[in-house]
């Protein structure tokens, strides 16, 4: 068995790769370069009396390919998506997709750490990102005046239950008496008393929350090992980020506070960056303030070396190199963790700083790969001879049109005067008249035509600016019209701009797959780890429970970025079209409502609008049935005439009920009528009554003055007619009845 590596040996291997990393000093003369020329400094073959510009294309095609990449990068909600490792875990891989995605891009600044990693890897050959996990603990002071002991004792408790796993700690406390009056107890007058009160300062430190941290790195303080030869850093043997740090941050990060005490101020990026962090610190173009490498701050926020190393090594002596995270000076020697930090890290050699961990932190970023290199190519790199070039034919255009606008004289000395060399001087205005003397013989000045290089130099201008195209940034991307490119169609327009977006496209591929892939899965892996309880999400406009301690370890991911399906306008034509034959396959069966709302997603997604579901209702959450098949056409013919003919009959059963209503309605017509006439005959008769009684009143009145017989006589006689009047009115009443009853019948049969 191997023996066991000491810290010791630990520390050799870490100063040695902190003494000699990759490329050294030549890496760091190469990026210096790059940032001169992004800031368009001079380059120090400039003449005083000459044009002194200096080509900007490093910077300009970074400025153009910024907006197209970025587009590209953060165009959608979802940048990498988890594949479920089977149909039960479906479900699962896509809440684990949100969750990661909305860390990366909502919870950390994605705009910012994803520009500057961008930005770097374009300009200075890798970009570089630290993903670490982060816990942030809430820390607030509040005074308190005047208050007495038992007020304090309950401020602290309410505080406490307040601010549930916080801890509230007496800072400091002002003890004084104050004269107040009360009433007396005993009596009720108003008397004086001395009441012990305090000022009270209180610390209050809340419940740490952790999350994972997107950090982009300078790239002159990542140091990597001079042997590895891959871009990705997964299997690096040692990979170290070397800032320098305020003493307070890293006692806050839980260090010793004595060894971070004795930490002396160390500017290792200085040793092999050259002027690099120099230069880049110029605050505008060819300003030449310095960036002062001595640190102005004292005390503990003054910075000092520190390095953050991932370190793979043998420590167990097992014979099987670990991958270690490791905190160190600059200088190599290891930390030591705080003594109130050994319950909160896992130390694989108290109390050093030296942790085992599943990932290197540390991701690297290049618009272009090289092969088993582990620097890629820049786009300044691509440019850097042709911005020389460029710099060279537009001084040298620029001094050709200021000797056509201000040629040189030549001067017979037999014709010069007192004044003649103060006006060559060019101190006089232009126009000024040269004073010569022709009377001892001489000549007068003569102007010296300048050849006109003009136009050579447009053309060759022109020509060096093609190679800028091959980075992918063409000038139809730059705002320039086809004319400019020889191409005045839109066809041709079109040919060249699907060429540049295809090395776009490309760019975009490698920097997915490369760099912002391994990024999500790192965050994947620190809230899989250090995530210790259920936490609730908002999601697309709804909270959700999340609890990572069930997620499981993934490594299939598809990454949505520069898949070769266009910009965005062209997308969503896409899926308009999509959308279209899906409405004709759901007449079939052949489109769910499933499919339907995930094309109405991506269609929304691409308009830039959020929260699908505030438009449509997703219908994974209803109970849908499949549409049935469709029938056979003669079956459909048949149940078509049958519905026909059961209509038919249904109008007819309709009209035969609606001519015995009217034949009902025409019998109770004829019954009122027959109601009405035999009301009037009663009216008739009480009317034939009542003149029967007044007749007999008249008879009664008249038998008074005539003899009884003759009376007697005169009733019988009256009686008699009354009677057959009666029984003319009770027949004709009868045949009335009996031709109304006969009618009736005759109605209804």
């Amino acid at each position: 068995m191997p023996d066991k590596l000491t810290v010791e040996g630990l520390e050799g291997i870490i100063s040695l790769n902190l003494e000699q990393p990759l490329g050294e000093g030549e890496l760091s003369d190469k990026r210096t370069d790059l940032i001169k020329r992004f800031f368009a400094e001079p380059y120090g073959d400039e003449d005083a009396d000459l044009s002194s510009v200096v080509d900007t294309s490093v910077r300009d095609v970074i400025y153009w390919a910024l907006p197209e990449i970025m587009e590209i990068v953060l165009g959608s909600d979802k940048v990498v998506s988890f594949d479920p490792v089977g149909a039960e875990d479906e479900a699962a891989a896509e809440q684990e997709t949100d969750v990661v995605n909305h860390y990366a891009l909502h919870l950390n600044p994605a705009f910012h750490w994803a520009y500057s990693w961008v930005h770097d890897a374009f300009l200075q050959v890798n970009g570089y990102v630290d993903v670490a996990w982060e816990d942030i603990t809430r820390r607030t002071t509040d005074r308190y005046r005047g208050v007495t002991e038992d007020e304090i004792t309950q401020i602290i408790a309410e505080l406490e239950e307040e601010n549930e796993g916080a801890t509230v700690e007496v800072v400091s406390q002002d003890e004084y008496t104050e004269t107040v009056v009360v009433p007396d107890p005993m009596t009720g007058m108003p008397v004086e008393v001395e009441v012990p009160l305090l000022d009270v300062r209180l610390k209050i430190d809340g419940e740490s929350k952790g999350k994972p941290v997107i950090q982009p790195l300078p790239p002159e303080e990542v140091v990597v090992n001079r042997r590895h030869n891959s871009l990705m850093l997964t299997d690096a043997a040692f990979v170290a980020w070397t800032p320098n740090l305020p003493r307070s941050d890293l006692v806050a990060m839980g260090l010793e506070p004595d060894m971070v005490e004795g930490m002396a101020p160390n500017e290792h990026v200085d040793r092999y960056s050259g002027n690099e962090k120099d230069t880049r610190f110029r605050v505008g173009e060819n300003d030449q303030t310095s960036y002062a490498s001595g640190d102005p701050q004292q005390g503990q926020m003054e910075s000092v070396g520190f390095a953050k190393c991932y370190v793979r090594a043998d420590l167990d002596g097992d014979g099987v190199a670990e991958l270690l995270r490791v905190y160190a000076t600059h200088d190599g020697e290891v930390l030591k963790w705080a003594d109130h930090m050994k319950d909160r890290v896992t130390s694989v050699e108290w109390p050093y700083c030296i942790e085992e961990v599943e990932a290197c932190g540390i991701v690297a970023l290049s618009p272009f790969i090289v092969p088993h290199r582990h620097q890629g190519v820049s786009l300044g790199e691509l440019l850097m001879q042709t911005t020389k070039i460029l710099t060279e034919l537009k001084r040298q255009m620029l001094d050709n049109i200021a000797l056509q606008n201000q040629p040189r004289r030549h001067i017979d000395e037999a014709s010069v005067t007192d004044t003649t060399y103060d006006d060559l001087e060019g101190s006089a205005a232009p126009g000024t008249k040269l004073s010569y003397d022709s009377r001892q013989g001489g000549n007068p000045p003569i102007l010296e035509p300048a050849p006109d290089v003009v136009t050579n130099s447009l053309a060759a201008m022109e020509f060096f600016k093609a190679d800028r195209e091959e980075t992918g940034i063409t000038r139809l991307q730059q705002g320039l019209s086809g004319e400019a490119v020889g191409s005045d169609t839109w066809r041709g327009q079109a040919q060249l701009m699907d060429a540049a977006n295809k090395k776009l496209r490309m760019i975009a591929r490698c920097m997915a797959e490369c760099g912002f892939k391994e990024v999500f899965q790192l965050i994947h892996m620190l809230i899989r780890k250090h995530a210790d309880k259920e936490f609730a999400i908002r999601l697309r406009g709804e909270w959700i429970d999340v609890d990572p301690r069930s997620w499981r370890e993934r490594s299939d991911m598809t990454v949505n970025i520069g898949l070769g399906t266009g910009n965005k306008d062209l997308q969503l034509g896409h899926f308009m079209n999509l959308w279209g034959m899906q409405g004709e396959l759901m007449a079939m069966g052949g489109v769910t409502p499933e499919h339907r709302f995930n094309a109405f997603e991506k269609i929304i997604e691409l308009a830039g609008v959020q929260n699908p579901e505030r438009y449509a209702l997703d219908p994974e959450k209803q109970q849908w049935q499949p549409p049935e098949p469709p029938a056979d056409p003669l079956v459909e013919l048949k149940r078509i005439e049958a519905q026909t003919q059961q209509m038919k009959l249904q109008v007819d059963a309709d009209r035969i009920q609606l001519d015995r209503e009217k034949m009902a309605f025409e019998a109770q017509m004829k019954a009122a009528e027959l109601e009405l006439a035999e009301t009037k005959l009663q009216l008739e008769a009480a009317k034939v009554n009542a003149t029967i009684e007044t007749q007999r009143d008249k008879i009664r009145v008249d038998a008074l003055g005539k003899s009884a017989d003759h009376a007697i006589k005169r009733e019988q006689m009256d009686r008699d007619d009354t009677n057959k009047d009666l029984d003319r009115l009770a027949g004709a009443l009868a045949a009335d009845r009996q031709r109304a009853a006969t009618n009736g019948q005759n109605d209804a049969n």
